[in-house]
């Protein structure tokens, strides 16, 4: 990659006339004009007239101008040849080199401005700028602007651990560490103002998409933290005496009064409420920690237990501190009139489903559909045993208790 600095020789066999006259203090050195002399106007190259001033060498306060007197909305001032090689080659650069004075009274080059051929085919041609500054005593790229040999633009830090601040007190600092990407946020909020953000995923369909094999959703919350991870519409309400815990694993919250909370208990157990009660709707499942199921509500409506269900251990036979019934009154409290079915296919329910028959119980083992609670029997059917406040019957026969009483009374005689 060649590298050539441009430079400016004013080298010419004319004798060079300022102001009209031969300047005193120029002379020809090897064939080069040297002007050595102390002017605003030392040197000055102008066209026609006084206002057409091309180029002024200020050797009072060390300044050149360059002027073009143009009345065009862009207008090219200069230009610079970098090389002309025989065979030019992709990623030819030229530079302008900057000096400074160090402590050891010498002139040192600080930094760089490169512009880069990065595709010297015609037709195709890339180009580039970069910049390259003093890092430990040598030069290093620290920004490139342009385009590829792709054609593709782009603006490049190359370095790892070349964070990009932001702020008047660096209060955001961007960087590669080598390993991963940093964003590192001193103060104030990282905020997204619009469009959605995707993890994993090209095109996400909500405010955040993350899709992944590995847990792609990770929070952990300080111990005095409300919660770990909140889910609401406005400020988060403060559920920590209610939910039993100091922290609240998860809290998703519809108003400042309702919602859901899930956390972690002192006994090890994991505690799922809410503030006003549960709906479950079918289809829902609840199983054990090894994976076998236990509760189902299913799109029937029906709920359906494997296993098992026992009073409490200590005999009382309650059903627990939000009720008084007991496991006797069991169709009451809990079914709440509904049937009581057994799986050989009989079933208890109100006798005044039957057709003609008085409040009280019936017994049958006809006319049901599994699962399905009787609203009234069909006007065929009849119980296998009844009892009301009137009578006793067993397949069709009906004994009132006025015929008992006489029954009983003839007994006794």
């Amino acid at each position: 990659m060649a590298a050539i600095i441009p430079t400016t020789v004013l080298s010419r066999d004319a004798t060079p006339q300022l102001g009209g006259n031969l300047d005193p203090n120029s002379k020809q050195v090897d064939g080069q004009w040297i002007v050595d002399h102390t002017n605003a106007e030392a040197l000055l190259i102008r066209k026609d007239s006084d206002g057409g001033d091309v180029l002024t060498v200020d050797t009072t306060n060390s300044l050149i101008t360059f002027n073009r007197a143009r009345d065009n909305a862009s207008n090219k001032m200069l230009t610079l040849k970098g090389n002309s090689r025989t065979t030019p080659a992709d990623n030819d650069e030229a530079y302008f080199s900057h000096t400074l004075e160090a402590d050891d009274g010498n002139q040192n080059e600080v930094g760089r401005m490169n512009w880069v051929f990065s595709d010297v085919t015609l037709g195709s041609m890339q180009s580039r700028f970069s910049w390259e500054v003093l890092k430990g005593a040598s030069l290093t790229e620290a920004l490139s602007v342009g385009s590829d040999v792709s054609g593709n633009l782009e603006v490049r830090m190359p370095n790892d651990d070349q964070p990009l601040m932001q702020g008047a007190a660096d209060d955001y600092k961007q960087e590669w560490d080598g390993t991963n990407e940093v964003y590192t946020i001193s103060a104030g909020n990282f905020t997204f103002t619009g469009g959605n953000l995707g993890v994993n995923q090209a095109t996400p369909l909500g405010r955040i998409h993350t899709v992944g094999n590995s847990p792609v959703f990770d929070v952990t919350g300080a111990a005095s933290a409300y919660h770990s991870l909140f889910i609401g519409e406005g400020a988060p309400t403060d559920w920590r005496a209610y939910a039993g815990s100091t922290t609240a694993a998860l809290q998703i919250q519809t108003s400042s009064s309702r919602g859901i909370v899930l956390t972690p208990q002192s006994t090890g157990n994991t505690r799922l409420m809410t503030t006003n009660g549960w709906d479950i709707y079918t289809n829902a499942t609840v199983g054990t920690n090894s994976g076998t199921l236990a509760l189902v509500v299913g799109s029937d409506q029906n709920l359906t237990v494997y296993g098992d269900i026992n009073p409490d251990t200590d005999s009382s036979k309650d059903l627990g501190t939000q009720t008084s019934g007991q496991w006797a009154n069991l169709w009451a409290d809990l079914v709440n009139g509904a049937d009581i079915s057994l799986s050989n296919g009989w079933r208890m329910l109100e006798s005044e489903k039957y057709e003609g028959h008085a409040p009280g119980f019936a017994i049958g083992n006809t006319h049901f559909k599994p699962g399905v609670v009787t609203e009234k029997m069909p006007a065929d059917a009849e119980p296998v045993f009844a009892i009301t406040e009137d009578y006793i019957e067993y397949k069709g026969r009906r004994v009132t208790f006025n015929l008992l009483d006489k029954l009983m009374e003839l007994a006794g005689a």
